[in-house]
């Protein structure tokens, strides 16, 4: 239970669909339940979403844990903008929006002519809906957390999971004979960090693809020595699965024993459970930042979710307490990481 030292009341509200997140989190902050919200669907399809309890004057957070598939990503989109609406209309203290994973993060520059700026567009979109502040968990591309004005009253935060992740490693393996790869070069900056946090800096390999004429991976070279070490590739999503099957691969061929894939956000889209069966990893680490269905779960045998409730309560319980979370989360670092460094 976290202390509550704010005047304004707490409220929690969440999606209708997806409350298993935001109930644990609730918890752990020592509220009996979610505030109540109504969800109806009109006959063209269209949604009204709204508090069914005065939010007037409260300190309110929204938590969106979307379902990032293809059926129900869009709709869950729709219904947090709706909400957040409904909240600031309600004349709310403050509304934070709480997105553990953030859609279309990927889309954070112009990769081809006249291509929009998505990321961008989805956290404006978020700010005109009612969100003064705005929490996310391991953004793709963390510059875009600068795009809402403080000047304006906006805010955000993306929270590292660097240190909830590491602790699963320490956990679970022998630190003495794993070497920790990135998939790709633009994620080499974030497993060095990993690995130093850890205390092994120098046990990283970085996986490099090179693209054929039509774009496609053609080959992926491995820099580092993974010969006869446990590898564990560490990225901040896996969508189809497609890169953490070729690097096993490429790792395999370089004569890596067991192989563990670790990453934030496990989107799953379809292939990935085809693709993850398909190699014999050893275990794939996840949170729960996304919805993973049972079905999905219960294909992929070695799958292992780690919450990130507790994690989220911490920083909600800051926020709220007008304390600092940068204190709580120091470079990423938690400061029973920081009190063991000192």
């Amino acid at each position: 239970m976290i202390e509550n030292l704010n005047p304004y009341p707490i409220k929690i509200f969440t999606l209708h669909n997806n409350t298993d997140l935001a109930e644990r989190v609730a918890k752990y902050l020592g509220l009996a339940s979610l505030s109540s919200a109504a969800y109806t669907v009109h006959p063209d399809g269209e949604i009204l979403t709204h508090q069914k309890e005065t939010v007037r004057d409260c300190d309110v957070f929204l938590i969106a844990q979307v379902n990032a598939c293809r059926e129900f990503l869009s709709d869950d989109i729709m219904e947090m903008l709706t909400m957040l609406y409904a909240l600031k209309s309600g004349e709310a203290h403050r509304v934070h929006l709480v997105i553990p994973y953030f859609p279309y993060s990927r889309q954070d520059r112009e990769s081809k002519y006249r291509e929009p700026i998505l990321a961008a567009w989805m956290i404006h979109q978020m700010v005109a809906a009612g969100a003064d502040h705005i929490t996310t968990l391991k953004i793709h591309n963390p510059t875009i957390a600068g795009i809402p004005n403080p000047a304006d009253g906006n805010y955000m935060k993306n929270i590292d999971t660097a240190e909830l992740l590491s602790g699963v490693i320490r956990a679970n393996l022998d630190l003495s004979n794993v070497c920790f790869v990135s998939p790709d070069a633009g994620a080499a900056k974030d497993v060095v960090k990993f690995a130093e946090r850890l205390g092994v800096g120098s046990q990283v390999a970085i996986a490099h693809k090179e693209r054929g004429k039509d774009n496609s991976v053609s080959t992926i070279n491995v820099m580092g020595d993974v010969s006869s070490k446990n590898c564990v590739i560490v990225d901040d999503m896996i969508d189809t699965g497609g890169t953490v099957t070729k690097v096993f691969d490429a790792l395999k061929e370089r004569g890596a024993q067991d192989i563990y894939v670790m990453c934030t956000h496990g989107i799953f889209s379809p292939p990935a459970i085809t693709n993850l069966t398909s190699r014999p990893f050893k275990k794939v680490w996840t949170t729960d930042t996304c919805v993973i269905d049972s079905i999905k779960a219960g294909r992929l045998g070695n799958l292992h979710i780690i919450s990130v409730a507790e994690l989220l309560a911490k920083v909600i319980g800051n926020i709220h307490n007008g304390i600092s979370v940068t204190d709580l989360m120091q470079n990423g670092i938690h400061l029973k990481e920081k009190e063991k460094v000192s």
